[in-house]
């Protein structure tokens, strides 16, 4: 963690700008950390890897490796990520069933 903190609080302080961010941080377990991070939409998702794109990079030059990437949401949003998802190497998951208590402005 101590060699990814700066990184780590600079992804926090872009995410802090999208209007479309809904919750993001970071959880640390062990020698692992996990970013948890929820948008509005697929567009949002977007904005915001064209937002943090410079941060991935600093993240990886460091003693850091990326387990894996997950995008999780509506099948519809998803259809949005497919390409970028491909190239991040990611998997899709469409959400089955859940609950969800916010509404976009």
């Amino acid at each position: 963690e101590a060699a990814a903190r700066d990184v780590m609080d600079e992804f926090v302080a872009r995410s802090r700008t999208e209007a479309g961010c809904v919750y993001y941080g970071w959880t640390k377990v062990g020698d692992k950390i996990f970013c948890r991070e929820g948008y509005t939409d697929g567009d949002a998702v977007l904005a915001h890897l064209g937002n943090v794109g410079s941060c991935i990079g600093k993240l990886l030059a460091r003693p850091c490796k990326l387990d894996r990437i997950e995008f999780h949401g509506p099948a519809v949003e998803l259809e949005k990520l497919k390409e970028t998802a491909a190239n991040l190497g990611a998997a899709l998951y469409a959400h089955d069933s859940g609950v969800q208590r916010y509404e976009k402005a």
